[in-house]
């Protein structure tokens, strides 16, 4: 787990300081000054033409704009449509058409699902229909379309707003396929015959097998950190997947979900900017996540390993809002051809990016007593100012995105802090093993005991100490009875004979120390 401190702000370092914007290069933006409300977009979807062509399409409050992005980077919006007053709309595409969904509305009629043909659009022509199933749909919160051709609507209003399952591949000639009604669904993605949810009343990343539309079988859930499932979204391979909690102080997540029925949670993290931050949607690209903040704006996390998630790039679209609170950047879209992303921010409208997208130098850390070589297990680990734990078994993942030497500090009750200097590049393992001397041993007694080894060979036990005594030593089995002990031990090769296999643990001590070893027996 990540937590990162309002301190890491501005943070300088050995190779400069590191900046409020990272691998992104703000290119331009459309402000939307124009629209007679405060905050004036939402969702957002991307569109390139079999020209080359590239336009964003932006929800608004009021409708819905297409926007051409030019080879200059600048921004000319080709078409605007009204459509009934919405805090929410979203929008994704599938052929020449984009399919637009709006949730509860206020002012005009319900567009239930607004179909617009972009066959033409590079001559700034767009036609508009819309989808309404008889009459009966009004409305839904969100829209996804798998590599199939079917979208699928979550909270909709038909139902209890689970899933409502599309055929889109006639265009605007759409058919009704099925209806997924266990759950309401915040958000869905599809690929192949698995869908995933987030039902974000009851918390739960949901799995579901709707290989047959008409009869969806629920595969698997578990819960997400903060019980508030937003958005979620997989990687290429289908193994894993990233949630987002709507809420302050919560995560991107990510899980192993190679099993649906058993899904494991990998890594946590929080905003560079800051820890409060409501997270809103995730996108995964190329061993990348690229995901709208809120107030932090547009963020970029490393997810090549997905057990060890870390920013890589940020740039803060809502510099006048910071922390908690439903301002800022809605929605992202990081698939054009071109490579470049662009963000909506509910106040300060359409931004255009382009991404660097660079690997993190990963750092393993394995925390050990030098003594015993036992594992400390919940080590506190500062590095790059963020305060982590290292697990049971002593050992903790982490990064940075610029590669460079740091320091690590270790702190663990009943041992000496040690610091120690790392250096990290980029797309690389830097494995840091950190032995902690226990308080009141200093470095020359732990020197000394290093040089005692112990070896096994099939039942027998060897103890070599060179230029050191053993006053006594003792040996416990696995649950903890004594099975051998002796006293003033005056030869530097100790044999001893285990009655059978198994864990045994070895107390060697002097008049001053002590030195404890785990073995196993075979």
């Amino acid at each position: 787990m990540k937590l990162f401190l309002s301190l890491f702000l501005i943070l300088c370092m050995n190779i400069g300081a590191f900046s409020q914007a990272l691998n992104v290069t703000h290119l331009a933006n459309m402000d939307y000054d124009d629209l007679p409300f405060g905050q004036k977009l939402n969702d957002i979807w991307g569109y390139a033409s079999p020209s080359g062509r590239e336009y964003a399409l932006v929800g608004l409050r009021n409708g819905i704009s297409v926007v051409r992005i030019n080879d200059d980077n600048s921004l000319t919006e080709v078409k605007r449509f009204p459509g009934p007053m919405s805090v929410w709309r979203d929008i994704k595409t599938f052929g020449h058409y984009a399919y637009i969904t709006h949730d509860n509305w206020n002012g005009g009629n319900p567009e239930g699902l607004v179909i617009l043909d972009l066959s033409q659009v590079d001559n700034n022509v767009v036609t508009k229909t819309n989808y309404t199933q008889g009459g009966q749909l009004h409305r839904a919160h969100n829209i996804y379309i798998d590599e199939n051709g079917v979208a699928y609507l979550t909270g909709a209003n038909i139902g209890i707003g689970g899933a409502l399952m599309l055929d889109v591949t006639g265009g605007a000639n759409v058919q009704m396929l099925g209806n997924y009604n266990d759950y309401y669904l915040h958000d869905c993605v599809t690929r192949g015959d698995t869908m995933f949810g987030g039902a974000i009343n009851d918390g739960l990343l949901v799995a579901v097998d709707v290989s047959d539309k008409s009869n969806p079988v629920e595969l698997g859930n578990i819960t997400t950190p903060n019980s508030f499932t937003h958005n979620c979204w997989f990687s290429d391979d289908n193994h894993y997947v990233f949630t987002t909690d709507e809420t302050s102080g919560s995560y991107v997540t990510s899980y192993d979900v190679s099993d649906p029925a058993n899904m494991v949670e990998l890594d946590r993290i929080q905003s560079f900017y800051s820890d409060s931050t409501i997270p809103h949607n995730v996108h995964y690209i190329n061993n990348f996540l690229v995901n709208s903040y809120y107030r932090d704006g547009l963020q970029i996390l490393d997810v090549t390993h997905p057990d060890n998630m870390i920013d890589v790039g940020h740039y803060d679209t809502s510099p006048d809002f910071e922390g908690n609170g439903f301002n800022g950047a809605w929605g992202t879209y990081p698939y054009f051809p071109s490579g470049k992303a662009i963000v909506s921010d509910m106040e300060t409208g359409l931004h255009l990016f382009e991404v660097d997208y660079k690997q993190a130098g990963y750092l393993h850390i394995h925390v050990t007593d030098s003594l015993s070589g036992n594992d400390l297990s919940g080590a506190q680990v500062l590095f790059n100012n963020t305060m982590e734990a290292a697990n049971l078994q002593g050992k903790l993942k982490t990064g940075h995105a610029i590669s460079g030497t740091y320091s690590v500090k270790v702190i663990s009750p009943g041992y000496t802090d040690k610091t120690v200097s790392v250096t990290l590049t980029n797309g690389q393992i830097t494995q840091a093993d950190i032995k902690m001397l226990p308080i009141g041993f200093s470095v020359e007694e732990n020197e000394k005991l290093n040089n005692i080894a112990v070896l096994t060979h099939k039942k027998e036990l060897r103890i070599l100490s060179k230029e050191l005594t053993l006053e006594q030593l003792t040996i416990f089995d696995g649950a903890g009875r004594k099975v051998f002990a002796k006293n003033h031990l005056d030869t530097e090769n100790i044999t001893w004979q285990a009655p059978k296999t198994g864990v045994y643990f070895v107390l060697m001590q002097t008049e001053n120390f002590s030195r404890v070893a785990r073995v196993s027996i075979r």
